[in-house]
């Protein structure tokens, strides 16, 4: 009951940002949902904990590309976003070299987090500035959030073959198609309501590669939970877990539907 009462409030919010908010509010609300994510992610990779003032620079340093996404302002590229956030990390470490000498391991830690958090994040913004950004973003919302909800039902009651049991023993095959099909439904119902303008045949296409997209940034996140030892990235979101266990197919998915819509 508590992941259908989260999930319904949480669809109500997004469609009255997306509806109603302004690029403005929506850049400043992926801001403060990266930087949570950032906040479980560094959880999971430093178990034994961090000072609140590390903590602090490494979450500003991790959602740098995505606060460098300002409305309105200078369309840039995220890679120079990229290389100055780790500019700003090797000068962080730089400044206390002595009390703590760069750790490889964490500096790839860290490295991981700012492509996986900072990089991936940044291009739900770079997606509501297009032209029809909002019809776009709830498109991917259809495609991940139908893609999630079909390959939960549907593998709960009819599951059977494991998609990848090693990484995500819960995730089966039947599932997967359940949600492929729960996602094209959503999609063309969200297209003709928002008069997308790209043809239905062609949205169906796009709507079964980037499903599978999605699927593979759950698997990934799945992989990194593994390697943390924890059954879900947070606590914030009651019946879902943590932002990424939410978003985890949404920030997948995100730069591979950006790329096509500039290509378009």
């Amino acid at each position: 009951m508590r992941r259908e009462v989260t999930g319904s409030l949480l669809v109500i919010f997004w469609l009255i940002l997306l509806l109603f908010g302004t690029a403005g509010q929506f850049w400043l609300v992926t801001l403060v949902v990266a930087g949570l994510a950032a906040h479980e992610y560094l959880a999971m990779q430093f178990p034994d904990g961090l000072a609140k003032t590390e903590r602090g620079v490494l979450i500003g340093i991790i959602i740098l590309p995505v606060l460098c996404q300002i409305p309105g302002a200078v369309s840039m590229p995220v890679a120079p976003h990229l290389f100055a956030a780790f500019f700003f990390y090797c000068l962080y470490r730089f400044m206390f070299f002595k009390e703590a000498p760069i750790d490889l391991a964490n500096l790839g830690k860290v490295a991981l987090g700012l492509l996986y958090i900072g990089m991936l994040f940044a291009h739900l913004p770079m997606i509501r500035s297009l032209p029809h950004g909002a019809a776009w973003v709830l498109i991917l919302t259809a495609i991940t959030a139908g893609s999630d909800i079909g390959a939960y039902y549907i593998g709960r009651f009819r599951g059977k073959t494991k998609l990848c049991p090693d990484v995500s023993p819960g995730k089966t095959r039947e599932g997967m198609w359940g949600g492929l099909a729960t996602a094209i439904v959503l999609v063309i119902i969200v297209a003709l309501c928002m008069r997308v303008p790209l043809g239905i045949a062609r949205l169906v296409v796009l709507t079964v590669f980037l499903s599978f997209v999605g699927v593979f940034g759950d698997l990934v996140e799945s992989a990194i939970k593994r390697g943390a030892g924890v059954k879900d990235s947070g606590t914030i979101l009651p019946g879902h877990g943590g932002v990424l266990d939410r978003l985890d197919s949404m920030i997948f998915v995100a730069p591979v539907l950006y790329y096509f819509l500039r290509w378009m």
